[in-house]
């Protein structure tokens, strides 16, 4: 019977010294310290890492590279380590059973909370903008990213009173409308606790460096979409394809090109599950230049000799090649405006607008606009902490999402804030607004990025038909803000698209 790799290492493979796990550690100690020593590197390094990891997180990619390097290390003087040497050897099979039942947890997690709304479907997405201590905050959830798990990291602040600092998602929005929230948060907490667990203790069992290297960046990637993310998401796919590359390179019979297929076809395979299954209308596409050039590393390194080496090192140089292209062109990010923004006809809302959410409330409009002198404001409306705007420049404007973030940051450094781009046209949507608390005075058509057709209430809820130029979950990011500066509290089911 072949042996595979999480039952033995490769037969004829020597136990990797210590040294070999220093000198992969090293890369990324280094790309961590330049990282975070040398600021105009931090872009590109957040940037390539969230190719892996997704999100707009920077302390995210820090401790995902960090845990990688930590790992690596510790493994290194394993021998000096008692403990590690009585770690069960049946680890890495827990870990794996442990990664199977938190991604099956948490879509029967999205499930229960998405059968809270009535007309929520696997192409819905709900959002609830509302109060967070002194500022607001925003949180949306859908099949193909949910973070209604994500509800455990507030339970815990709120429990032991830390904080994951006030730039950074906390659950809190889905935590106030989820009513299970306390129970299905301990729940969350055992399984991912414990996934993280055994997924190091596997992590520092492996006897060969690369393997090590592959269950901790699993592990990671699988305590990361444990509670943000899921299965289906950028997160989740990655952690499946490190997994069937960990797992292939066990099976010393198979052939080093279906080394690399195999992990590729599976990432493919879980990123059109959701619209084989459920009829979703969005498919998930930048995990696979983390999985291509993955898959062609280790197949390469297994290879032998002659042709395939070959063939897979000239896959793996161009899957890099792409992999950095993409990476640059995140860090760059897009324009915020094209020429000028157009005005399709009257009555109907312009594109492209630009977005900025964050900002204080007391910011005035004049303030938000002298900040911005590269673009001549056609029109623009504020609510509370949401801007707006739509430019009437007669040149590209030169200038970026992220610069524009940066930007108002450094002005208003109190927290949560960032700059987006609406480039949807004008098209018909609707939105249903399930009521916490109904504000006095709503008039729908101050929305700035939607032009109301009709409106039916229910007294619960009510469900707006019209033209937006927004999507799905800008549009209920705008409709959340507008209801939250009446003084209302609502939350918002769009489509996702």
């Amino acid at each position: 019977m072949a042996k595979t790799r999480a039952q033995a290492p490769f037969e004829g493979r020597k136990e990797d010294g210590g040294s070999r796990f220093l000198w992969l550690s090293a890369p990324f100690w280094l790309g961590l310290l330049v990282a975070l020593a040398y600021s105009p590197a931090m872009p590109f390094f957040h940037s390539a890492v969230g190719i892996l990891t997704e999100g707009n997180s920077t302390a995210k990619a820090v401790l995902f590279v960090a845990f990688i390097a930590i790992c690596l290390s510790v493994r290194a003087f394993a021998e000096r380590i008692p403990f590690l040497n009585r770690v069960p050897k049946r680890s890495l099979d827990v870990f794996l059973a442990l990664a199977a039942v938190s991604m099956a947890y948490g879509l029967l997690l999205h499930v229960v909370f998405f059968s809270s709304y009535a007309g929520a479907d696997a192409n819905s997405f709900v959002s609830h903008v509302t109060q967070c201590g002194d500022s607001w905050c925003w949180e949306g959830t859908y099949l193909q990213h949910s973070h209604v798990a994500k509800t455990a990291v507030y339970f815990v602040e709120k429990t032991v009173g830390l904080s994951v600092g006030p730039q950074s998602d906390n659950g809190e929005p889905l935590y106030q409308i989820f009513p299970q929230a306390d129970l299905f948060a301990l729940v969350t907490l055992a399984i991912s606790g414990l996934l993280l667990v055994f997924g190091v203790l596997s992590a520092l069992r492996q006897e060969d460096a690369l393997d090590c290297l592959l269950v901790s960046c699993a592990t990671a990637l699988f305590f990361i979409a444990s509670v943000d993310g899921g299965l289906f998401s950028q997160t989740g796919i990655n952690a499946c394809v490190f997994a069937c590359v960990f797992l292939l390179r066990g099976q010393r019979q198979m052939h080093a090109e279906l080394r690399f297929l195999i992990p590729v076809a599976v990432g493919a395979l879980i990123a059109v599950l959701p619209n084989l299954l459920f009829g979703t209308y969005l498919i998930f596409r930048d995990w696979f230049y983390g999985a291509v050039a993955v898959s062609a590393l280790f197949a390469f390194v297994d290879a032998e000799s002659g042709w395939k080496k070959i063939a897979l090192l000239s896959v793996l140089v161009f899957s890099l090649l792409f992999f950095s292209i993409h990476a640059m062109d995140k860090v760059e990010g897009p324009l915020t405006s094209i020429p000028r923004a157009t005005s399709f006809s009257p009555g109907l809302p312009t594109s492209p607008n630009l977005v900025i959410y964050g900002l204080p409330a007391n910011a005035g409009t004049c303030a938000i606009k002298s900040m911005l002198p590269e673009m001549n404001f056609s029109s623009f409306a504020k609510y509370g902490w949401y801007f707006v705007a739509a430019a009437n420049a007669t040149d590209a404007i030169s200038l970026t999402t992220e610069q524009v973030t940066q930007r108002f940051r450094s002005a208003f450094p109190q927290g949560y804030l960032y700059a987006s781009m609406n480039r949807n046209g004008p098209e018909l949507r609707t939105a249903t607004i399930h009521w916490i608390r109904k504000p006095e005075g709503i008039e729908y058509s101050r929305l700035f990025s939607f032009r109301l057709v009709s409106a039916v209430d229910d007294g619960q809820s009510t469900t707006l038909t019209g033209i937006a130029s927004a999507s799905g979950p800008m549009l209920g990011l705008e409709i959340g803000s507008y209801i939250q500066s009446l003084g209302g509290d609502a939350v918002v089911t769009t489509l996702i698209v």
